[in-house]
């Protein structure tokens, strides 16, 4: 079934700026601000630093304000459904513009709350209208190793939760480093980001733990590593690139302890049947 906020009345989410009051029966952002980008902002040595991606809302340091900075639409929709990106189909383009917003919560809303004022505000602004749907895709399993975990339990305080990064990315001629204190559910949602495939948390495991892992990233749109044969069940069988090291796969065997155990499942996804790039006026 189609979500009908094609019904919606935009002037009415336009000019709510009433602490609770609601637009189809749901909490709208008392203002909110959405500011198209010609392209996407790069930082350069000596210039000021960018904070790109989404912050503030409920349960972080900053629950009555929700910002954005050159953040995709594409983005935009996973935050607003809280969807992982394996859950979405969309069009390319929605990837590929970028938008800076600014909008105020009201006092004591909750994250159900909020998340509905980002789907108005998307249907609103970008008159979105999307459905869910099933779709059978290929999916891996993480899991324990033979020899049981390489990685170590970590000893000093993990990041709090609205904090904005977690792990350090350091890309040079494809090679990568991670760096982070991680339970086994975020490594999972980590992998499921590079491999671009669901991965879903088998281990068992339920501490956080110091995740170091180096291997050459994959270029290939399917997410599979370079050099990679693939098995019936649609899942990555080499461990190691030509050009040297490991790849994302082979590392998480060799160095973490763990493996990766492709599998065929079925997923929720969500289909954006119609946005525009250019939002309405503020």
């Amino acid at each position: 079934m189609k979500l009908a906020f094609h019904r919606t009345c935009w002037w009415l989410i336009a000019c709510s700026a009433a602490l609770g009051q609601t637009v189809g029966g749901h909490p709208s952002f008392e203002v909110a601000s959405v500011k198209p980008l010609a392209e996407f902002p790069r930082m350069v040595p000596g210039g000021p630093v960018i904070r790109y991606g989404c912050f503030g809302g409920p349960g972080t340091s900053d629950p009555g304000r929700f910002w954005c900075n050159a953040t995709s639409l594409r983005e935009l929709v996973l935050s607003a459904y809280h969807l992982k990106p394996y859950q979405l189909t969309l069009p390319a383009w929605m990837g590929l513009t970028y938008y800076d917003i600014a909008a105020r919560i009201p006092a004591g809303s909750t994250a159900e709350q909020f998340r509905f004022m980002q789907q108005n505000l998307l249907a609103e602004r970008f008159k979105m209208t999307v459905h869910f749907d099933k779709k059978a895709v290929p999916v891996y399993e993480l899991k324990v190793g033979k020899d049981g975990p390489k990685c170590k339990e970590t000893t000093t305080e993990p990041p709090s939760e609205d904090r904005d990064v977690i792990g350090e990315y350091l890309e040079e001629g494809g090679r990568v480093r991670h760096t982070a204190k991680q339970t086994m559910e975020e490594l999972a949602a980590y992998l499921t980001i590079r491999l671009r495939q669901p991965v879903f948390d088998a281990t068992g495991l339920t501490a956080t733990y110091d995740i170091v892992l180096n291997f050459v990233q994959e270029p290939s749109d399917r997410g599979l590593p370079r050099g990679a044969a693939v098995s019936p069940e649609g899942g990555a069988t080499v461990v190691s690139d030509p050009a040297g090291g490991p790849t994302l796969i082979g590392a998480v065997q060799l160095q973490l302890g763990l493996k990766l155990e492709a599998k065929k499942g079925t997923i929720d996804v969500l289909v954006i049947d119609h946005a525009e790039k250019v939002p309405t006026e503020n």
